[in-house]
């Protein structure tokens, strides 16, 4: 029983980050580029000007 109820924690840890992934924490909007900031520490970068650069995604860490 012990098993199942691991099994259980451990997904719902795993949809807890999922969620975080989903929250947008910060928009960034400067000439050239847009930056969205996730609750998880997701940074995604979009050029929208420029076609040559493409969208890039960093992690900065958990934010607590």
């Amino acid at each position: 029983m012990t098993q199942h109820t691991d099994k259980v924690e451990k997904q719902r840890e795993l949809l807890k980050i999922e969620a975080l992934d989903k929250e947008i924490k910060a928009i960034d909007i400067r000439p050239g580029r847009i930056q969205t900031w996730y609750q998880s520490g997701r940074v995604v970068t979009d050029y929208p000007r420029d076609k040559r650069k493409k969208k890039t995604t960093e992690y900065r860490g958990l934010n607590d």
